[in-house]
């Protein structure tokens, strides 16, 4: 196909015309003479010319990385490679000339690297001439540079930590053996990594190196092994694995937490394994373990290390301690607590340790900063053991007293009871440390299995989708810390009495059967009910002065009298949706002054709107079928919609008032009428549907 006339010929056919230079050249040094044919051979070299002549005369520069035989050849006469030069070209063509380049790239000895960084220093502005082949320094500095080799060096170490971060643990694993360089930049991103997702398909030895490896990750995941973890066998060598890794770390951070979803296969008896191999757990995750029941959450319940005090400890181990070294701690006050382990063995060795500390240690305030238990070679064959013993000891020896689990799930445990639960909250060990607790979907609890105990240190409870609960009974004192409380999808919860005074969220959505609802919780900012279609009040009252965001959305059954006594109580209230309440004849807000967001659709019984609320901005009321008077005070709103209307006939707000006002005051020049701003009244109110409103409130609306 020829290309079109005055355009540009491609790389291809110059090419193409090369090749065609070089066989006539050659067949005509070959040729016997035959006048005709050599008349028609000049002929035709003739055109050839011509057309290389055209070529040659445009700009063949402009196409980078390309040029025809002939003018490869620089002025030392050298041919220069032109990949190298395609690839310069690209980087530097539109700040250096392309002459200039080639002659870099010669004098550079064919070095891309070399050439770069000259190029580079060119392009800045320096006065950085190309090395010499004369200098000696110049040939050691660009000796053994080869073109296209990689540019990592280059980077920051930033940028080299971020590349780092998007590999995943299998490719981190690969890249640590590649360099030295490489393995400095993987350990820290291991380091920093606070969660560990196991990959299935690992072998206990990989799984306790990968552990071991990651110094920072304090919690553990083997929800992706859960295929392969069928068995006690399974489980013992998986929990083996995962806590001698943690000890092998070297100032790392101790395992605390452990999750475990999805392990359908795990039992009582696994359990009791994980309990053995971790003494430093704070969190463990359940969730989905089908066969998990209430003898294992009792014996979870008791999760603990058993204290004593340091001297107590040499005392019934027969241990001298250091002259004076427990009087000066007993002075400050500053006695330490170390576990108290089975093996009698272990506990000595870490007690002797620990008098190692006290007799090393420069600073009375913290006297065991430097303790690191070593254990004799008979005692090998208990490495979990071991390892949990210095773990528990470094922690209890800088946290103090707090023992058990701080969070546990037990989502989708259906074979967890009342009984089990009661020990979590009522125990001598979670009681006092137990403070996120996640039982949705425990088809065993019923009743009123969810109250929880005054003492209890709750600060979160999480018991959505209970279908068997009917009651929740919540009476803390001043003290306790509960915080937020779920309830959703609870089908058969039937009353709700809550006094806590920190909670701040509350949430009991798609309750079909919730008729009573009480809260006094002085701290509540955020309460939804949506969905709870037979609830008909808050008896007595809704006692939450800070409350800013409330849901009633689908409670069919609150009146008009219902929802405005509760408004009147809460004065700080900013959001309000009662969307699809169809039992409500009006809506009069008089206390909620700073009311922002409003949503009212679907209430098909509705016929008054009114809210002096200032500072509204957003207003919903969509399908309000027998609405017929809004009265809005808000000269911030930025949205109204009210869409199918049909029987609205007063609407009033400020700026609407304002522009009527315009209206009647003089005609309106329309020829001259400039084009409407971006925030004019028409784009932000929504009146289709609304075919009984005033004419005047329709043309300012216009």
């Amino acid at each position: 196909m020829m290309p079109r006339r005055g355009a540009q010929p491609s790389r291809q056919q110059q090419a193409f015309e090369s090749l065609l230079d070089q066989e006539y050249t050659a067949a005509h040094t070959s040729s016997t003479g035959n006048n005709a044919n050599r008349g028609r051979a000049r002929g035709e070299k003739r055109g050839r010319q011509s057309k290389r002549a055209v070529v040659d005369k445009r700009d063949s520069d402009r196409l980078p990385g390309f040029a025809l035989r002939d003018s490869l050849h620089s002025e030392h006469g050298t041919c220069l490679p032109s990949p190298a030069l395609e690839q310069l070209y690209s980087m530097f063509g539109n700040a250096i000339d392309k002459n200039g380049i080639s002659a870099v790239l010669s004098e550079c000895s064919n070095s891309v690297e070399a050439a770069i960084e000259v190029l580079l220093a060119m392009s800045e502005g320096n006065q950085c001439q190309a090395p010499s082949k004369s200098s000696p320094a110049q040939s050691a500095k660009y000796e053994g540079v080869l073109p296209g080799s990689s540019y990592w060096s280059w980077l920051p170490e930033e940028c080299k930590g971020l590349v780092m971060r998007h590999l995943d643990s299998r490719d981190l694993a690969k890249a640590a053996r590649t360099c030295k360089e490489f393995a400095k930049h993987i350990r820290e991103v291991r380091a920093g990594l606070a969660f560990l997702n196991i990959p299935p398909g690992m072998s206990i030895a990989a799984m306790q190196g990968m552990v071991a490896a990651y110094t920072g990750a304090a919690s553990v995941s083997l929800a992706r092994c859960a295929g392969q973890l069928r068995h006690t066998v399974d489980f013992a060598n998986a929990f083996g694995a995962v806590s001698r890794g943690a000890a092998a770390r070297v100032q790392g951070q101790p395992l605390e937490k452990l999750n475990m979803k999805g392990c359908i296969a795990l039992r009582t008896d696994d359990i009791v394994t994980l309990c053995d191999y971790f003494d430093t757990l704070r969190g463990l995750t359940l969730r989905g373990c089908e066969d998990i029941d209430d003898a294992a959450v009792i014996m979870l319940s008791k999760y603990t290390a058993a204290q004593q005090t340091l001297p107590e400890a040499l005392d019934a181990l027969d241990i001298g301690a250091p002259d004076g070294a427990v009087s000066e701690l007993a002075a400050t006050n500053t006695i330490p607590t170390v576990p108290s382990y089975r093996n009698v063995s272990l506990q000595r060795s870490v007690l002797s340790n620990s008098l190692v500390g006290l007799r090393h240690s420069e600073a009375p305030s913290n006297p065991h900063s430097h303790l690191h238990p070593v254990l004799s070679a008979d005692e090998s064959e208990q490495s979990h053991s071991t390892s949990s013993a210095q773990r528990r000891q470094g922690q209890l020896l800088h946290s103090g007293s707090r023992l058990g689990l701080e969070s546990l799930s037990l989502a989708g445990c259906e074979k967890v009871t009342e009984k089990g639960v009661t020990a979590l909250l009522r125990g001598s060990a979670a009681a006092h440390s137990l403070t996120c607790l996640d039982v949705s979907r425990c088809a065993g609890l019923s009743g009123n299995a969810l109250d929880i105990p005054p003492k209890a240190m709750l600060k979160q409870l999480i018991g959505n989708c209970c279908h068997a609960i009917t009651s929740v009974t919540i009476q803390l004192p001043s003290t306790a810390p509960l915080e937020s409380v779920s309830l959703t999808g609870c089908r058969k919860l039937k009353q709700v009495y809550i006094s806590a005074p920190r909670l701040t969220d509350l949430a009991v959505d798609d309750c079909p059967q919730l008729h009573s609802l009480e809260v006094q919780c002085p701290n509540l900012t955020v309460l939804s009910a949506s969905k709870c279609s037979q609830l008909n009040g808050f008896a007595p009252v809704l006692e939450c002065p800070k409350l800013q965001q409330l849901n009633l959305f689908g409670c069919r059954q609150l009146l008009s009298e219902d929802i405005e006594e509760v408004l009147e109580s809460l004065p700080e209230l900013t959001r309000l949706n009662v969307n699809g309440c169809i039992s409500l004849s009006r809506l009069v807000l008089k206390a909620c002054t700073k009311l922002e967001w409003l949503d009212c659709s679907g209430c098909a019984h509705l016929h008054n709107i009114s809210t002096p609320s200032s500072a509204l901005t957003h207003m919903t009321a969509v399908a309000c079928q027998r609405l017929v008077e809004a009265s809005l005070q808000s000269a911030r709103l930025s949205r109204l919609d009210l869409l199918n209307c049909a029987e609205l006939r007063s609407l009033s707000f400020p700026e609407l008032d304002q522009a009527m006002a315009q209206q009647l005051a003089g005609p309106v020049n329309l020829a001259g009428r400039k084009p409407r701003p971006k925030d004019h009244l028409s784009r932000r109110v929504n009146m289709c549907g609304c075919d009984r409103l005033p004419e005047a409130v329709l043309k300012a609306l216009a």
